[in-house]
């Protein structure tokens, strides 16, 4: 069985984000599945800190940001 661990983020309460995560993961089998989940996420700081805890645990990233600049700041560096 492969672990996986999945990384949510949301500038709200993240319900239509765990609805998306939910019907992808049905799409794996034999997976287990280790959900980072973070409501709320309205600061670049808070942003910040997330993705630390991203890197200390790599996985796929699904997030709901409608902020442009917010979702620019969380983006890699080049």
């Amino acid at each position: 069985m492969g672990r996986l661990h999945l990384h949510l983020i949301s500038d709200s309460t993240g319900e239509t984000l765990e609805n998306i995560a939910k019907a992808a993961i049905a799409q794996f089998d034999d997976v287990e599945v280790v959900r980072h989940f973070w409501p709320m996420v309205r600061s670049e700081s808070h942003l910040d800190r997330i993705i630390a805890e991203v890197q200390a645990s790599p996985g796929m990233i699904l997030f709901t940001l409608v902020n442009g600049e917010l979702r620019a700041s969380g983006a890699p560096k080049r």
